[in-house]
């Protein structure tokens, strides 16, 4: 079926509804977590032990009227990485003289990116069902548990978490799919089809990083 989507135009899905149904599962795991994780109760037993009652309720208040605000940010968060990651593979492959349409780039970049809405739903579902075990620091946090922080049993520098953060489980299964759409669309080798995703992938998220771990030192 995935070798439908990218080498038969017939069946190649159209970008849009690629997005829409990213969002769709985003929607769905926002629904989700407001109602069952992030309740009255999750904020009254994390800070029972605040001495200002009136900022716990003010923290309850703050978190309905953000849930519109949620909704609203899930399109950048589909459409972004969407766009980064076309741009990076077209702007990639027209440098290494082999001819890319943005559109197909994109496309390809739609399709892999489809993994991150999944993961952000199986987080919610294993929150939910008790597997997985968050608190006020983490409960918003899809990667880390899943990512070399994970393995981590000593104390590094703060600059440094999230570049650990960001080797996970799921980066590198959506690396895979992009080398495979890659492979599929271009007729080249497996291997050297997820050695282009990691390079023009990988040089985005580099830059990504780096901006990061930089606005990190200067705003704190």
């Amino acid at each position: 079926m995935v070798a439908i989507l990218t080498n038969s135009s017939k069946y190649r899905p159209q970008v849009s509804y690629v997005l829409v149904v990213s969002y769709l599962i985003y929607a769905v795991a926002l629904a989700i977590e407001f109602k069952w994780i992030f309740t009255d109760d999750f904020f009254m037993e994390r800070f029972a032990d605040h001495s200002q009652e009136g900022l716990v309720q003010s923290m309850i208040v703050l978190n309905k009227k953000s849930i519109l605000l949620n909704y609203i940010a899930a399109v950048f968060v589909v459409l972004i990485p969407v766009y980064a990651v076309g741009g990076c593979l077209w702007i990639g492959f027209n440098l290494f003289e082999r001819v890319a349409k943005f559109p197909d780039c994109l496309r390809m970049s739609a399709i892999s990116n489809l993994i991150f809405p999944v993961n952000y739903m199986l987080s919610v579902l294993l929150r939910v069902a008790k597997v997985l075990p968050y608190n006020e620091t983490d409960a918003d946090n899809n990667f880390r548990y899943q990512s070399l922080l994970a393995l981590v049993r000593w104390d590094i520098p703060d600059w440094l978490l999230y570049p650990l953060e960001k080797i996970n489980v799921t980066e590198v299964v959506f690396v895979l799919l992009l080398g495979y759409f890659i492979s599929s669309s271009f007729a080249l080798p497996f291997i050297k089809s997820v050695c282009y995703a990691v390079l023009f992938y990988g040089a985005g998220l580099l830059l990504w990083i780096i901006f990061t771990v930089f606005l990190q030192f200067t705003l704190y």
